[in-house]
């Protein structure tokens, strides 16, 4: 498991990060670590008008916090993919205790890394928040394209850079990494990907990250002994230049909708 997927993996078991994701989220939080909100998915979802009994992929799970509620919403299947062993532990446990374990299942895996399954079988895939660390994007769109049907669609939240960081940025971010916006619009044309929905939500990222760096700063000294001073100051020097960085637009957060065609 990589660092990033540990760090976020842990994050589950910090009431810290749990304050503070609750209060950057308000009434929206899910137990979430994304910017993304499910209202922001579920418009999204009824858009692609899939049939009952659909089967839906959630690429980047974690504790199951849009899997669960679009197996409520919907009559659809959902299937949750996700680096943290305990993540997908939690989010089957939740399912378990909302009845809803017959129509939402957890998978310990790497979502660039399906081999085993069988063609055709999604006829959606979801993926929030979960494509920051360095994966090769044309390996994804690729796989994701053989395990989906034909007329099946991508819904994808992430943030795209749309000016080059300079070596401060990069360094303030650690292993977040950013595809470029054109590198993205490039890939799904090669992978047969027809774009419905390119969709700039930078604001409410700002917003967000507003929150969440206002309370980061109301907890730096708890965090510090929660973490460590170094973890601590890593953490909100990254979150400060996420939120910087949104502000001069060189990186803005896109929520896209793509066809298999």
């Amino acid at each position: 498991m990589t660092k990033i997927a540990v760090e976020y993996q842990n994050y589950q078991y910090s009431q810290l990060m749990k304050e503070l994701a609750s209060s950057a989220h308000r009434e929206e939080y899910r137990g979430q670590t994304s910017s993304a909100i499910y209202s922001e998915i579920s418009t999204r979802i009824k858009m692609m008008s899939l049939p009952p009994g659909s089967r839906i992929l959630d690429a980047g799970c974690g504790i199951g916090a849009f899997s669960l509620p679009l197996a409520a919403e919907f009559s659809f299947f959902v299937d949750g993919i996700d680096l943290g062993e305990e993540l997908t532990k939690r989010a089957a446990k939740l399912a378990f205790e909302a009845t809803l374990a017959a129509k939402c299942r957890f998978f310990t895996g790497d979502f660039a890394n399906l081999s085993t399954y069988p063609t055709d079988l999604f006829d959606a895939v979801i993926c929030v928040g979960s494509l920051y660390w360095g994966q090769s994007l044309s390996t994804i769109l690729d796989i994701w394209h053989r395990i989906t049907r034909p007329g099946a669609q991508l819904l994808i939240f992430l943030n795209l850079e749309y000016t080059p960081l300079n070596s401060d940025e990069k360094e303030a971010i650690g292993e977040t990494q950013f595809y470029s916006s054109l590198m993205v619009e490039y890939e799904l044309s090669q992978h047969r990907w027809a774009l419905c929905e390119w969709s700039d939500a930078t604001t409410s990222y700002i917003e967000w990250l507003q929150r969440w760096c206002h309370k980061m700063e109301e907890l730096s000294l708890n965090l510090s002994i929660e973490m460590g001073k170094d973890k601590a100051f890593q953490l909100i020097r990254r979150f400060t230049t996420y939120l910087t960085l949104a502000q001069k637009q060189a990186v803005r957060r896109i929520i896209l909708r793509a066809e298999h065609v």
